[in-house]
């Protein structure tokens, strides 16, 4: 039905053009006092791109594009008669043949002395530059080394609108950005929606500022509001908006063009201000001033704009029984029953409704269409979502933490039976907070300190790493290692940034965080000195209060626990200390370390345990002695580890003592 309406409405403005054409050809056959010379050609090219015939609507009963180019811009019928003529010479190259007598030129333009002397009611500031033909680049004069002679060309996208051809315009396009059809929302981001859309009506416009951390789902409010104030969104990038001013105001009268032809508005987003250069914040700023069109400014943060109105909205993402509702609704749709776990998918990956909708339709698609009982089938659903959840925010987190595939599993790795019992422990909070919070409703008591975080603390390569790598592979989570030198920044303000992006990031996807030698973020606060010691102790405190806001699972992995700031492990709810290895430790670790497929000599793991290293080391070295083995083609050996053992003492410096090694040749 849509599409009919508007194939008819493109009918009817080809048809109205044609006939205006038609009659500006008329007006100047007479005014010549000759016969111009017929052409079907003009009604060939127009009418080429639809065989569907034209309605039975006259013009006056339906107004033009045409007639909405002269209404909305001001246009008299000089100018109006000025754009036809303009559109007549684009569309038929003998619009104008006999009017230049004599001339053998093959080529043809509209000047503004042949407007002048042929149309009706001239006036001479219809190509003024402020004019509305040149201020809204309507009409283009070219080579104008004298005003009447210069060559009169009609804008190529106001001819396509005249036809009823309506896309954004082309020059615009660096800036625009894709967007999806209107997503579902939450009752909250509802009501500002409809807020948005009433505040539409007052006059000067205001920018609208939507903030938060959420650009989703302040899109999706913005599209709603959009769509109830009767308007279509189109969505520039910021950051990609001319670095001139003489191109922005192009840019900016280009732009107000398409909002008035077309009824559109502007949604304008960047993360804040603060992360433009000077030069483009303040270009940023003259473009809020100067438009005059709605929009609406998408930042983390309020901004202030000195010279316009601006009403700021705080757009927060659904609340968890809103997104289990979403769950629910979808999987309901699909299948009659279901065991999907909604509490604790919610509390484990926090998404707005667009998200949730996508990882569904992802999810259901690859799950088999065989004929399998229900149970099994929901089994199959709970486990590709659940996937596809995982793998929905990973891009977010690329450039800032390093993925890291876990493959231990708790019966591979040799701790002792208390650490072993924390890991399950913190197994067990993970996969229970949405019994605990939700159900049982410990999270009305206080948002605050929902999030669980452990400290792994001991030396180098007893464990620590290996064992976050178990929880994940535990729980299937992602697991993420924190880059230090993508997130610690020598400025100051940048490091706290950083961290908040890799947070924000994770509390969306799920995914563990670990922080490798933790002492270097969380360190401990020292005395004020100079003003460089109140920043860092400030960048610290600021670090504290986040990881306290955390809500997923963060494990901090040190070998110096004391640095540690004393607030912060306060507010570490496991704490596990990793021994040195002991003798019997050391044997099982021995035991373990080689594959199935690794060829073995006679080992004795009870003289190979005396080494007193620790797991990294023994790791380091059968890894040495199966290359060794390999390119002697020999097995591994007692003499090969012997070899790989000096090799990885001389790394650490460290002496090999005849006790340690006695009795393995």
């Amino acid at each position: 039905m849509k599409d009919s309406f508007t194939t008819d409405r493109r009918d009817l403005n080809k048809d109205q053009l044609l006939n205006e054409i038609e009659r500006v050809k008329r007006r100047i056959c007479r005014s010549e006092k000759k016969k111009i010379a017929d052409s079907n050609g003009l009604e060939d090219v127009i009418l080429a791109e639809s065989a569907i015939s034209v309605p039975d609507l006259s013009v006056s009963e339906i107004t033009g594009n045409l007639d909405l180019l002269v209404s909305v811009f001001g246009l008299s019928d000089f100018e109006r008669d000025l754009v036809v003529l303009c559109a007549g010479v684009e569309l038929d190259t003998n619009f104008l043949l006999g009017l230049a007598e004599g001339d053998e030129q093959k080529e043809h333009y509209a000047t503004f002395g042949m407007a002048l002397a042929f149309l009706e009611s001239p006036h001479w500031s219809a190509i003024s530059p402020s004019g509305p033909l040149r201020f809204w680049h309507i009409i283009e004069l070219v080579d104008n080394h004298t005003v009447t002679g210069s060559r009169l060309f009609l804008d190529q996208r106001i001819l396509n609108f005249l036809l009823g051809i309506n896309y954004i315009d082309e020059r615009l396009d660096p800036f625009k950005v894709f967007y999806q059809p209107r997503m579902p929302i939450s009752n909250a981001q509802q009501e500002i929606a409809s807020r948005s859309a009433g505040v539409w009506q007052e006059y000067p416009l205001p920018v609208l500022q939507y903030c938060g951390n959420q650009y989703s789902s302040k899109r999706n409010v913005a599209a709603l509001a959009c769509h109830l104030a009767g308007l279509h969104m189109v969505i520039f990038n910021a950051e990609a908006l001319p670095g001139i001013q003489q191109g922005l105001d192009k840019t900016i009268r280009l732009w107000e063009r398409e909002s008035l032809l077309e009824n559109k508005a502007l949604l304008l987003y960047f993360d804040s201000f603060p992360t433009l250069e000077t030069e483009h914040k303040r270009l940023l700023t003259y473009l809020l001033e100067r438009s005059e069109t709605p929009l609406i400014l998408c930042c983390n943060e309020r901004q202030r704009i000195p010279f316009r109105k601006i009403l700021p909205f705080d757009i927060k993402k659904e609340s968890a029984s809103e997104q289990a509702d979403r769950w629910q609704e979808l999987i309901q749709k699909d299948y009659q029953s279901h065991s999907l776990v909604f509490n604790r998918l919610v509390f484990q990956f926090d998404l707005d409704m667009a998200s949730i909708d996508s990882i569904y339709q992802c999810g259901v698609a690859e799950i088999s269409s065989s004929d399998s009982s229900m149970k099994q089938k929901e089994k199959a659903i709970n486990t590709a979502i659940w996937n596809t959840c995982r793998r929905y925010a990973r891009p977010k987190l690329e450039g800032l933490a390093q993925l890291i595939e876990p493959q231990a599993k708790l019966e591979d790795v040799v701790l002792p039976e208390k650490l072993k019992a924390g890991l399950l422990d913190i197994i067990s909070h993970v996969s229970n907070r949405s019994t605990v919070y939700s159900n049982w409703g410990f999270a009305k008591k206080g948002r605050r300190g929902l999030g669980i975080s452990a400290v792994f603390s001991g030396l180098s390569g007893t464990g620590k790493t290996l064992s976050a790598e178990v929880v994940a592979n535990e729980l299937n989570l992602d697991l993420y290692q924190i880059d230090l030198s993508s997130v610690v920044s020598k400025y100051i303000g940048e490091t706290d940034k950083n961290l908040a992006r890799v947070v924000d990031a994770a509390e969306e996807s799920g995914a563990i965080l670990l922080f490798d030698e933790a002492d270097a973020i969380f360190g401990k606060r020292s005395e004020v000195k100079d003003s460089r010691d109140r920043y860092a102790n400030i960048e610290v405190s600021y670090l504290l209060q986040r990881m306290d806001d955390y809500n997923g699972l963060a494990i901090l992995t040190t070998n110096l626990q004391g640095s540690l700031d004393d607030a912060f492990l306060r507010r570490i709810r496991f704490v596990l200390k990793y021994p040195f290895p002991d003798e019997g430790l050391r044997t099982q670790i021995w035991q373990r370390i080689f594959p199935q497929n690794a060829p073995l000599g006679n080992l004795d793991y009870r003289q190979l345990a005396k080494l007193n290293i620790t797991g990294g080391n023994i790791r380091s070295i059968a890894l040495n002695a199966a290359f060794i083995a390999a390119e002697e083609e020999t097995p591994i050996t007692m003499e090969v580890l012997l070899r790989a053992t000096r090799g990885e003492f001389l790394k650490l410096e460290k002496p090999l003592s005849e006790a340690e090694i006695r009795g393995w040749l």
